[in-house]
C-alpha cells in the first residue's frame, strides 16, 4: 500500500515562528480565563506509570481509559471512574509496540490501534469485560509512528503515517475494511496525524515535515486539501484534539516542550495560547472530554503520565 516516497519538501512555505515565544493571541484563553471555567493545573495519573511515548485517551462504558507504550514496548491502560482510577495494567494479548498507541470507540466497543514492532497495524478491542487479542489491520499497511482513528458517518476511519511519510486511511464499516488508500492533497508528515469528527466534517491534524500544524478536513466525500492551522504554530511532535463543550480543542508540543492549545468554534480559530501550569512534555499531547472536563494528557519530562483539567 504504501510505496518509497519522494519526500515532500517545501510543500507549505511559510515563515517559521517559534510556538514556544509566540505572543499569545488576546482570544487563546479566552475560554479557561472566564469565571466558569479553570484549569486544575497538572498532577500526574495515579498509578506510578511511565511512558516514551504519546499517550491516548478515550470514553468508553462510563470511563475514562488512558493508554500508553509502556518502557518495556508493553501496552498499558489506566481507567478514570468519576475520580477514581484503577492504575496502569497490560492490555491483554502480550502485544508490543515501539509508538504511542491510539483509540477510538466503534461498533459498541472500545479500539486499540498500534505500530508493531514489524511497522504493522495492530488492533484489540474492548467489548464489557473482555478483549479480542491483538490482530493486524487488513490491507499490508506499514507505519513509522502510532495509529490514530475517528468515527465519521458511522465508519471508522484508521489514518497512518506512511513508510514514505504520506498519510493514508483505511476505512471499517461494519466488518469490512477498504484497504489502504493515501489521503487527497499529497501531503506528508513525520510523526502521527490525529483524526476528530466535528460540525459535519472529519478533521484531520498533522505535523507538517516544516513542523508547522496542518488540517485536512472531510465533509461527507471530499476533502478540502491541506491547509495550516491559523495562529502560525509549530511543533517536533504529532497534535492531540477533542471535541469539548461544542468547539473543537487542538493540542500540541510547542518548540519549548510547554503544551499549546487552539480552539476552533467552527468559523474561526483563538489561536495558541498554552496550557496553564508550566507544563512541558516531549511527545505529542493527547485530549480527552470526560464528564464535565478537558483533559490534557502529556508525557512529562520524567516520563510520567501527567493530567490537566479544564472544568466549570
Amino acid at each position: 500500500m504504501i510505496r518509497r516516497l519522494r519526500v515532500l519538501i517545501g510543500a507549505f512555505v511559510l515563515a517559521t515562528l517559534v510556538l514556544g515565544i509566540a505572543t499569545q493571541p488576546a482570544g487563546a484563553q479566552a475560554r479557561s480565563a472566564s469565571p466558569l471555567a479553570a484549569w486544575g493545573g497538572w498532577g500526574e495519573v495515579p498509578g506510578g506509570g511511565a511512558t516514551p511515548d504519546a499517550p491516548a485517551a478515550a470514553n468508553y462504558g462510563g470511563s475514562q481509559y488512558v493508554l500508553v507504550r509502556g518502557t518495556d514496548d508493553r501496552i498499558y491502560v489506566n481507567r478514570l471512574t468519576g475520580t477514581s482510577w484503577t492504575g496502569w495494567s497490560e492490555v491483554p494479548g502480550a502485544g508490543a509496540t515501539p509508538s504511542g498507541p491510539g483509540a477510538t470507540v466503534f461498533g459498541g466497543a472500545l479500539n486499540v490501534f498500534v505500530r508493531g514492532t514489524n511497522n504493522h497495524i495492530y488492533r484489540n478491542t474492548l467489548t464489557g469485560s473482555s478483549w479480542t487479542g491483538w490482530s493486524e489491520v487488513p490491507g499490508s499497511g506499514q507505519t513509522l509512528s502510532g495509529p490514530h482513528a475517528a468515527v465519521y458517518r458511522g465508519v471508522l476511519h484508521l489514518f497512518v503515517r506512511g513508510t514514505d511519510n504520506r498519510l493514508y486511511d483505511n476505512t471499517l464499516s461494519g466488518s469490512a475494511w477498504s484497504g489502504w488508500g493515501e489521503v487527497p492533497g499529497s501531503g506528508a508528515t513525520l510523526d502521527a496525524p490525529f483524526p476528530v469528527s466535528f460540525a459535519g466534517s472529519l478533521h484531520l491534524f498533522v505535523q507538517g515535515t516544516d513542523n508547522h500544524i496542518y488540517r485536512n478536513a472531510l465533509t461527507t466525500t471530499s476533502w478540502s486539501g491541506w491547509g495550516e492551522v491559523p495562529g502560525s504554530g509549530a511543533t517536533p511532535s504529532g497534535p492531540g484534539a477533542a471535541v469539548s463543550d461544542g468547539v473543537l480543542e487542538v493540542f500540541v508540543r510547542g518548540t519549548d516542550n510547554h503544551i499549546y492549545r487552539n480552539t476552533f468554534t467552527s468559523t474561526s480559530w483563538t489561536g495558541w495560547g498554552e496550557v496553564p501550569g508550566n507544563g512541558a512534555t516531549l511527545s505529542g499531547p493527547a485530549a480527552n472530554a470526560y464528564g464535565d472536563a478537558l483533559n490534557a494528557i502529556v508525557r512529562g519530562t520524567d516520563n510520567r503520565i501527567y493530567q490537566n483539567a479544564l472544568t466549570p
